[in-house]
């Protein structure tokens, strides 16, 4: 591949909690962010950078986006693999994606709900809080209070969903923009 001019953005992110309403959702909180421009193969280069924040203890997670004339490429990484189990870790969004807005959708009476087990949400029932700080969502544990049916992510690139299931695992809609 030619050797062309590429823009690098790491942000480095670590985990916290945000709580609203019963509901438990992990977030990432960005720590720093740097930029730099180098010459050659983007994917080589993103490798490059990767390993070198990889041995870095800056935060739990990183994202590089490198960007030339023709493509905009993302790869991310966690770094602190053995302190987080995957077990309970839910994707909440396909990559790391600004938390805009929350919503929780409660349970409500059984008319909401049809016989092949799908939901009718009213947007007007949904009970939304707004993050105080900047905050992003991409993978973590959700816990929902026993009265919370789904839970409704409005992030700066779109939209996902999670539902409570009647065996008490959550799935994630695929998100919407």
């Amino acid at each position: 591949m030619a050797r062309t001019r590429v823009r690098i953005k790491v942000t480095w992110y670590r985990v916290a909690e945000l709580k609203f309403n019963g509901v438990t959702l992990e977030v990432l909180q960005p720590v720093k962010t740097y930029e730099t421009e180098e010459v050659g193969d983007p994917i080589d280069i993103m490798l490059k950078v990767s390993e070198e924040n990889s041995k870095s203890s800056v935060g739990d997670y990183f994202e590089i986006i490198a960007e030339d004339r023709e493509v905009k490429r993302f790869m991310g990484e966690t770094v602190k693999r053995l302190s987080r189990q995957k077990r309970g870790i839910e994707k909440i969004f396909p990559r790391p994606s600004r938390l805009l807005k929350l919503g929780v959708v409660e349970k409500q009476d059984k008319e909401g709900v049809q016989s092949s087990g799908m939901i009718s949400i009213r947007m007007e029932d949904v009970k939304w809080y707004t993050p105080r700080r900047v905050v992003y969502v991409y993978e973590g544990r959700v816990t929902f209070s026993s009265d919370t049916l789904a839970l409704i992510v409005d992030t700066e690139h779109g939209r996902s969903i999670l539902v409570k299931s009647r065996d008490r695992k959550r799935r994630a809609s695929r998100p919407q923009s």
